[in-house]
């Protein structure tokens, strides 16, 4: 897959701005690679292709607002040789395009388009269509492990829950029951179980997953405000960010539910969104940032963090 860097994101760079937010020193925080340019743009929801040479993820330029403020412009699919760090631009609409999201061979990345449809596109954007079209808003889409079914929040009259569709776009049925809300599915390797954040509107949240054969739904760990989600390769760990005071910042906690693990120093300035496993567990792609304007793109290498933090997992 040969890429070409686009032409606007090698304007917007060189265009003088403050890098904004402030790149992570390498002393808080070892073993992490600034991917994307010190701009004022915005970069999230990496996702990684299975055989973890690519990252696709989500772009909106830095634009000045209706009344000379800063804002954030349309959000396109973007994908990333991370060999190159060579770029290709996959969607170019008037539609917002975000939560990119790799198929398991690597045929195609899903991704919502202006909240209400389930897009996918080829990986060298030749090729893009409809998967399914929302009744109301759709979150970010997670695919089962053997790439048969997609997993996603719906937002419906009585709350948002978490519901599986067939990857055809058919056969949509509900999963989630026990709590008044629940979202950011992602499944354990096995496709037996769904992890997601669930609880009550406007309360604290927690981590629960579910027993797809049974509908089993069992907390692992609450009084937080998980995002986002990740179940670990190997099975046994489960990644998230907390967006919220005073926890905020990237977790790990394990399936059987013992305490979160801060994975990055609390010190750190800004907000860590979207992180997400390496195929092979080895690293985490995150975007740091402001989830509302600008945010930048990092792979985190776990064992040269665990080589300067012996209490890394």
């Amino acid at each position: 897959m040969g890429f070409a860097i686009p032409i606007a994101l090698i304007a917007i760079a060189g265009c003088g701005l403050r890098e904004y937010p402030p790149r992570i020193p390498e002393e808080a925080l070892p073993g992490a690679e600034l991917l994307t340019p010190g701009n004022n743009d915005s970069y999230r929801h990496p996702a990684w292709s299975p055989d973890g040479r690519y990252l696709a993820y989500e772009y909106a330029p830095f634009i000045t607002g209706p009344i000379g403020d800063p804002a954030v412009g349309n959000r396109d699919i973007y994908v990333m040789d991370l060999a190159s760090k060579d770029t290709l631009r996959l969607t170019e609409s008037e539609a917002e395009d975000r939560a990119p999201a790799w198929s398991p061979d690597g045929s195609r990345i899903l991704f919502v388009q202006e909240e209400g449809r389930l897009m996918w596109v080829s990986p060298n954007g030749s090729e893009q269509q409809e998967l399914f079209q929302c009744p109301r808003t759709c979150g970010e889409p997670s695919w089962s492990p053997d790439g048969s079914q997609i997993a996603f929040d719906l937002v419906l009259d009585d709350g948002v829950q978490i519901w599986v569709v067939a990857s055809d776009g058919t056969g949509l049925r509900q999963v989630t029951t026990v709590y008044k809300e629940a979202g950011d599915p992602t499944w354990s390797p096995d496709g037996s179980q769904l992890a997601y954040w669930a609880g009550e509107p406007g309360g604290y949240r927690g981590l629960v997953k579910t027993d797809l054969a049974s509908g089993e739904e069992t907390p692992l760990w609450g009084d937080i405000f998980p995002a986002n989600p990740q179940w670990s390769p190997d099975g046994m760990r489960i990644l998230y960010s907390d967006v919220f005071e005073p926890n905020v910042g990237l977790y790990i906690v394990d399936t059987i539910g013992t305490a979160p693990f801060r994975l990055l120093p609390s010190e750190l300035p800004f907000d860590v969104l979207d992180a997400a496993w390496s195929p092979d567990g080895a690293r985490i792609a995150f975007a740091y940032g402001n989830a509302s304007s600008a945010s930048h793109l990092y792979i985190l290498d776990l064992e040269k963090l665990a080589e300067r933090t012996p209490s890394a997992p």
